[in-house]
């Protein structure tokens, strides 16, 4: 027999407990399955999706759902600052070569700046933080 573990409030299965182990404390609430069961269950893990248990003390699988905050999210802008920053220093030391052509160099850097301001604008999205669709990385 090995004991799951599960969330009380979400239902999702939190860890394994075999029989042939033993341990100090097997945290509640928990389920009792058998071990052909068991290697089902690992199965279905390997998935990439959340183990869950049902209202009906059933095993299922759904997509595993990331809430995002605001911190998130900033940290994610930050990285996409930093890129563009990048980009626009890489750009600006080309303008220095002299067989450079100016022209498109300043014109990526203004598609450049522009992408930095549409990845700031991403705040306002609806459904901001957790649905955010940045956009297109310039080329």
């Amino acid at each position: 027999m090995v004991k799951v573990h599960y969330n009380l409030e979400t239902k999702k299965v939190e860890g394994f407990y075999p029989d042939f182990i033993n341990y100090d404390e097997i945290p509640e609430p928990y389920i009792e399955v058998e071990n052909s069961k068991h290697e089902e269950l690992i199965k279905m893990l390997n998935s990439g999706k959340e183990l869950y248990l049902t209202e009906n003390n059933e095993f299922a699988l759904r997509e595993i759902e990331i809430i995002y905050t605001e911190e998130q999210r900033e940290l994610e802008r930050i990285s996409k600052y930093h890129w563009v920053d990048d980009q626009i220093s890489k750009c600006e030391r080309m303008k220095l070569l002299d067989n450079s052509d100016i022209e498109s160099l300043n014109a990526k850097i203004t598609e450049l700046r522009q992408y930095a301001n549409n990845v700031c604008a991403t705040q306002q999205q609806q459904g901001y933080p957790q649905n955010v669709i940045y956009p297109a990385i310039p080329l």
